[in-house]
């Protein structure tokens, strides 16, 4: 065989073995996410909450609007609310996992009468070591999403708008969820096309 058809044999090849596996990951991910998180909903209408802004443990005060460029997981929950506590070690392991640049978690208090602080303090008690303390003071978090149910986690994309919704408490420290968090980073058109098909077909 000559040289030259030898060589573009050899290079047909590779191209063949290495161009699906870009994207297999991403499909396995998505695929992934997609069997485990059955209560997750596209809203019907994405939400502007970059104007959010909530009250910390440190005398500060954090925008949403300074965290433009991430993908964020806002997970809503009280110091009351049973689920809300089981879910919070999973989520501080998800933070801690995957916290980047790009990538973030955020757990607001929406007790009534707390302070940031003290919100510090209880998880300071629950041994929860990533996660900060954000405390909805002004009830802007109510106003603008509506929640109803506790705990809630909202998908907020890099343009600051709440683009998905979890009612319930979630298993966030499953390899589930980390493919869920991968997908969002590395292919979220393929994210929002297998979310949509989640939303239409019929939940168990």
């Amino acid at each position: 065989m000559p040289v030259q058809q030898l060589f573009f044999l050899c290079f047909l090849f590779l191209t063949l073995a290495t161009a699906p596996a870009s994207a297999e990951p991403n499909r396995r991910e998505a695929m992934l996410f997609l069997d485990s998180f059955q209560n997750v909903r596209v809203l019907a209408g994405s939400q502007d909450v970059g104007h959010l802004n909530l009250e910390t443990g440190t005398n500060d005060r954090l925008k949403l609007l300074d965290l433009r460029g991430k993908w964020i997981i806002m997970n809503i929950w009280a110091t009351w609310c049973g689920p809300c506590i089981e879910e919070m070690p999973k989520l501080d392991r998800l933070k801690m996992m995957r916290a980047s640049r790009d990538f973030d978690v955020l757990a607001v208090s929406v007790d009534l009468n707390k302070s940031g602080p003290r919100i510090a303090y209880f998880l300071k008690r629950w041994n929860i070591k990533y996660i900060k303390a954000l405390y909805d003071d002004t009830r802007v978090v109510n106003k603008t999403l509506e929640t109803r149910v506790l705990p809630v986690t909202y998908v907020i994309n890099p343009d600051g708008r709440a683009v998905a919704v979890l009612a319930g408490p979630a298993h966030w420290a499953s390899e589930e969820a980390l493919a869920f968090v991968d997908t969002l980073q590395s292919a979220p058109d393929l994210f929002q096309y297998y979310l949509k098909h989640n939303t239409s077909r019929k939940k168990p």
